[in-house]
């Protein structure tokens, strides 16, 4: 019997793994994108400018970009940390751990 060779596989060992690398790429890109689109932007809006001056305004926007999505992922991260599941889950593990500590002073606290 002639030996099978797979002509179509390729690096990935799955098709989920290649979906995932191609996610994966997929921020990086629209984040250059958006780093262009904002630098074409500021050019466009201050052609009388010197090349210092475009990338001091370059820079200033960037960080006032950054700060905002600092913001607003502080924002999300505060309302998942008070939200209604994990104030439940961070409970019921502390009552877990209150039962394990009640049940160990039992067992070995008689000593």
């Amino acid at each position: 019997m002639p030996l099978r060779v797979d002509t179509q596989r390729t690096t990935f060992t799955s098709e989920r793994q290649k979906k995932d690398h191609t996610a994966k790429m997929k921020l990086p890109i629209a984040i250059a994108v958006l780093f262009l689109v904002l630098a074409a932007n500021t050019e466009a809006q201050n052609t009388d400018q010197t090349w210092e001056e475009r990338m001091s305004v370059f820079g200033s926007d960037m960080k006032t970009f950054a700060e905002g999505i600092a913001d607003k992922t502080k924002d999300v991260a505060q309302d998942i940390h008070n939200s209604d599941f994990a104030t439940k889950t961070r409970d019921w593990f502390e009552k877990q751990i209150q039962k394990m500590k009640g049940k160990l002073d039992e067992t070995f606290g008689q000593q």
